[in-house]
């Protein structure tokens, strides 16, 4: 019995050893840098997170950085104070690349607890009080989105329908639909944002995204009609 699994390991190792495939890490790096400085990218689920946290997280020799300058955005003071707080805290735990950028989970965006850390560890503006972060729940809305933005980017009006036409089976918001709304509300124009092109939908904004490569990037006039 004790020599039963030094036999597998004798046998299987060189089937199982992962110690040369970097797909994860380029998977991270590829969305990352495909990111403008200080973008905000919502992801779906744990494939397209993971590989993105470990690129932040992880000092690596073989991930390669690379940022462009932000266009488009005019951060308030506001929101480029709560930047450096958060890469200032960043940098001081992570021995990745590209820290400027924050990763907003889909899955992860129900839960009260995740939605304060996007707000307090990753420089995301979420002008919610915590006892109405603790409050959200499912809902069913009819509503007109103002998304302010700034002077630079404008503003513009998104229609929201009373059953969301992204998820026709679940005629009512999640809680992680309710965060992105807030999140673009009150970071559109200060910050680029994105959504990963593995996201099961945009959260009603499609006609507001243009596909740049592993992302759609969130603009103020709808890419098509």
């Amino acid at each position: 019995m004790l020599l039963l699994p030094v036999g597998n390991m004798i046998s299987q190792y060189h089937v199982h050893d992962r110690s040369n495939e970097f797909i994860a890490l380029d998977y991270g790096v590829n969305f990352l840098n495909s990111l403008e400085e200080n973008a905000i990218i919502f992801t779906n689920g744990d494939n397209d997170t993971f590989p993105l946290w470990y690129a932040q997280a992880v000092e690596d020799p073989f991930a390669f950085e690379y940022t462009h300058e932000a266009q488009d955005v005019a951060p308030s003071a506001e929101a480029q104070a709560t930047m450096d707080d958060a890469l200032a805290y960043k940098n001081k735990y992570l021995k990745g690349i590209r820290q400027d950028v924050s990763v907003a989970n889909l899955s992860l965006l129900n839960t009260p607890w995740y939605i304060r850390q996007l707000r307090d560890k990753e420089g995301i503006l979420f002008k919610y009080p915590d006892e109405a972060i603790d409050g959200m729940r499912i809902s069913r809305l009819q509503q007109n989105l103002i998304v302010p933005g700034t002077e630079a980017s404008g503003s513009f009006v998104l229609s929201v329908d009373e059953t969301p036409a992204w998820r026709p089976n679940e005629p009512f918001y999640r809680v992680s639909d309710l965060a992105v709304m807030q999140i673009i509300k009150d970071n559109f124009g200060h910050r680029p944002i994105y959504f990963a092109v593995t996201c099961e939908s945009f959260i009603g904004f499609e006609d507001y995204t243009r596909n740049e490569g592993m992302v759609a990037r969130l603009v103020l006039f709808p890419e098509r009609t």
